[in-house]
């Protein structure tokens, strides 16, 4: 059975209007460990597969607005790189495409943000274990389901859904909404 453009809408704007109490503590601590980082001048770094690298991408393209060029944080899509990207696949392992750029690029001041809708990808996994090894906080933001990237994150924010297109739709809303949150909070401190 199909639906048309307009129930479908209103079936996910009717999901995203039920509270989730737990969701918001999430992004509490999430704003308030990234404000600390960006506030020492660590990095935030994205990874992520797929739509999810695309969306990574986003995060840091919105990362860069939220304050005036000057005070805007460092922020980097470790997918942009498309000779590390292919050079580490090619040369090290698919798995080890992220791990091995956090390893080389990320200090102990910086942060990581892993974008997957399954939180089961290995290469994502493995990019925060690197991270938390050289004591990069790791945020995810993942499906519903419990993942082994909830598992080795610090924080993580997870979306009410676990099928993939609904995950992404609501994780576009949450990137929106963490840019926003730490915009507003760097401005009001200024």
């Amino acid at each position: 059975m199909s639906i048309c453009y307009t129930e479908y809408a209103y079936q996910f704007a009717t999901a995203m209007v039920r509270p989730r109490p737990e969701q918001d503590a999430s992004f509490s601590q999430v704003v308030q460990k990234l404000r600390t980082i960006i506030d020492q001048d660590g990095a935030i770094f994205v990874c992520g597969n797929g739509g999810s690298a695309l969306d990574a991408q986003h995060v840091v393209t919105d990362l860069s607005y939220i304050r005036d060029p000057s005070s805007s944080p460092k922020s980097f899509a470790l997918v942009a790189n498309i000779s590390n990207v292919t050079s580490i696949s090619n040369d090290v392992h698919f798995t080890q495409v992220f791990a091995r750029q956090i390893r080389v690029l990320c200090d102990s001041n910086d942060a990581l943000i892993c974008i997957s809708t399954s939180g089961e990808s290995e290469n994502v996994i493995n990019a925060a274990k690197a991270a938390r090894e050289i004591g990069v906080v790791v945020v995810a933001f993942t499906g519903a389901r419990r993942s082994n990237l909830v598992e080795v994150s610090d924080l993580s924010v997870q979306s009410r859904f676990s099928d993939t297109a609904r995950v992404q739709e609501e994780h576009r809303i949450m990137y929106h909404y963490l840019c926003a949150s730490l915009g507003r909070q760097g401005l009001e401190s200024e």
